[in-house]
């Protein structure tokens, strides 16, 4: 596995391989955890505060160092023609090579972290850098990309022509990386409490986990963010006060698919501070044919 998740952090697949030829995008378990002509792995954190704890990126093979980039700022911009990232969409990058003509890519990295220079050799698991935020990126991640020749191979099924959609492959990991990377469609990056409307840039940069709400907060909200959300997922959010009262609740069908779902319910202070006490968020996504409770979520907050 090319990075080395820190302790209690859970590192998820955002994006695989684009395995649709079309201009469409599947990933290789003909899953959406992909986007048209993507040719790597995206393996993030949930957010900047987990990134900020160093994310160390490893070495997939022992192998040579071709090329390093270093020095980018961990701006994290989308922008697809932005002068910064004009030929160096990758940021801060390493590119290794390996024996049978494999060559390995580790992109969007930290600034300032590489420790590897060209011409060095390295062993599976030697650190390269840090996960980071560089590059045409905007959330923190790595951008692990494998090649054979000129060739953009996915590692989840290897080199052979892919199979039909749904049929493994001879996967390029070891069984202990697989182990590590199962196969998640839809999972939680963050949830939480607010004093006022939040918005997924502050989620993603961790302004709400620092300080719990106040009782005179202007407003109070929960909110929740999710990668792999699908197009007719049914979703239930509620905000509930001391002794269960429903302070704001919403029940919604997604009508498309979202890579990442950033949602929040909450209410307006009305009098002088909000009642001492217990709060608590709710959270549910239910998958049809069978309505599947897929994720279900429970936070506390004490407001004294």
């Amino acid at each position: 596995m090319p990075v080395i998740c820190p302790e209690r952090i859970d590192c998820h697949i955002q994006n695989y391989f684009d395995q649709d030829a079309g201009p469409g995008h599947r990933d290789y378990r003909c899953g959406l955890l992909s986007y048209p002509d993507h040719l790597g792995t995206d393996i993030r954190v949930p957010d900047l505060v987990a990134m900020d704890r160093g994310v160390p990126v490893v070495a997939a093979m022992a192998g040579v160092v071709r090329a390093t980039r270093d020095g980018m700022a961990d701006s994290g911009t989308g922008e697809a023609d932005s002068d910064d990232t004009a030929g160096r969409a990758l940021g801060n990058a390493v590119v290794v090579g390996h024996d049978g003509g494999l060559t390995t890519i580790y992109g969007h990295l930290r600034n300032g972290s590489v420790v590897v220079a060209e011409g060095d050799r390295v062993a599976a698991g030697d650190i390269l850098g840090q996960m980071g935020l560089s590059g045409r990126t905007a959330f923190p991640h790595l951008h692990f990309e494998v090649r054979l020749g000129k060739r953009p191979i996915d590692p989840f099924m290897g080199p052979a022509p892919n199979p039909d959609c749904g049929a493994l492959g001879e996967p390029l990991w070891s069984a202990q990386a697989l182990a590590a990377m199962p196969y998640v469609p839809t999972g939680l990056l963050g949830a939480g409490f607010a004093a006022a409307v939040p918005t997924s840039e502050a989620a993603q940069a961790g302004a709400y986990g620092e300080t719990p709400p106040s009782r005179d907060a202007p407003a109070l909200t929960f909110w929740v963010a999710l990668f792999g959300a699908q197009a007719g997922d049914r979703v239930e959010t509620r905000l509930l006060g001391p002794g269960g009262l429903v302070i704001a609740a919403q029940s919604d069908r997604l009508a498309k698919p979202f890579a990442r779902w950033f949602h929040y319910v909450g209410k307006k202070r009305r009098s002088d501070s909000w009642p001492p006490g217990r709060y608590q968020g709710e959270f549910v996504l239910r998958r049809d044919p069978d309505g599947a409770v897929v994720i279900r979520i429970e936070r506390e907050v004490e407001l004294r």
